[in-house]
């Protein structure tokens, strides 16, 4: 049923029902073409002649997320002839619910937030009693407004990346905006299809349209593929994935520097790496002395003869690692 089947411009619909039992009635359902707020409407008994029975309506809701949602009610009219008389009932309803017991007039049923439908079940209390009788509600002065629903953009993942390091496996990946981001779940697998949680990053601003970068190191990698994703979650707790990627985790053997008391060269040994490698000499103020890229050798042997006696630092920088090491001038 729409909304269109309603009266206009009250919005009332009656509704007359025969032989209704506890189980067997009028099932009325609304449902909207989008979620809609402030829904009320007024529920009224309409009495008849003879042959009455014992109303019962059961008033259900939808949310936006298939919730269900409680409407309140209170009483708005009380006549003589249109009230919901005992021993009938209105039930689903929060404050209490119009019992056999009370003499309630007329219900106003209010919705405190978003629905997308409602469903009123209208059966007769009692299953024997006056089971060939006639008996009628009315749905009067239903009432609502649109209100688009706010929509979550997705989170702009603009890289994702792996690399096998001497510490573990080194994910990194950057985002070019992101809005209502509560964070990352970062994901493991084996065999690229059965993955498992291993970390949470918290996002770093949750709503920003600026660039921002993350990164986590995955100490317990094993040896060999290893698949990574991102599960993205929204603080409504909408999600998505991330492309998968796939790094091989060969541990590199750490990078050195020998012989720590050198007065005429020293020898700088690189660890295993396809990544562009710098190596750089300074003093003890942090100015470079020496630089070197990309050596074609994986052993590099430097001069520090024309040096003057002291502490110097080697540091060493491959692809996204770097080591830094400590020698003796004399």
């Amino acid at each position: 049923m729409t909304d269109s089947l309603f009266q206009s411009p009250t919005k009332t619909l009656t509704l007359i029902q025969k032989k209704a039992t506890a189980s067997v009635g009028s099932f009325i359902t609304i449902k909207f073409n989008e979620p809609v707020t402030d829904l009320h409407f007024t529920l009224y008994d309409v009495d008849q002649s003879s042959g009455q029975f014992q109303d019962k309506i059961n008033v259900t809701a939808k949310g936006v997320l298939n919730e269900t949602i409680t409407p309140t009610r209170n009483k708005v009219i009380r006549t003589a002839n249109n009230r919901f008389n005992a021993p009938s009932e209105i039930l689903g309803v929060s404050s209490s619910d119009v019992t056999a017991t009370s003499a309630e007039g007329n219900v106003k049923i209010t919705f405190g937030a978003p629905v997308t439908e409602v469903t009123l079940a209208y059966t007769n209390t009692d299953g024997t009693r006056n089971g060939d009788g006639q008996q009628g509600i009315g749905i009067h002065n239903l009432s609502w407004r649109f209100e688009q629903p706010i929509v979550s953009l997705p989170v702009e993942l603009v890289s994702f990346k792996a690399q096998s390091t001497k510490d573990g496996v080194q994910l990194s990946w950057k985002t070019a905006s992101e809005q209502d981001n509560k964070g990352f779940e970062v994901e493991v697998s084996a065999d690229g299809k059965n993955f498992k949680k291993i970390a949470f990053v918290e996002s770093k601003v949750g709503t920003s349209s600026l660039t921002q970068n993350y990164s986590f190191i995955d100490m317990r990698a094993v040896v060999g593929i290893n698949y990574y994703r991102l599960k993205q979650i929204d603080f409504d707790g909408a999600f998505e994935f991330s492309k998968v990627v796939a790094v091989n985790n060969t541990p590199m053997a750490a990078s050195s520097v020998y012989p720590t008391l050198a007065s005429q060269e020293i020898t700088v040994r690189i660890a295993s790496s396809d990544e562009q490698v710098t190596i750089a000499v300074a003093d003890m103020a942090g100015k470079q002395l020496l630089i070197v890229q990309n050596p074609p050798e994986r052993q590099v042997v430097l001069p520090v003869q024309h040096l003057q006696n002291g502490i110097y630092f080697v540091t060493v920088i491959s692809g996204a690692q770097k080591e830094v090491f400590r020698f003796v001038k004399r």
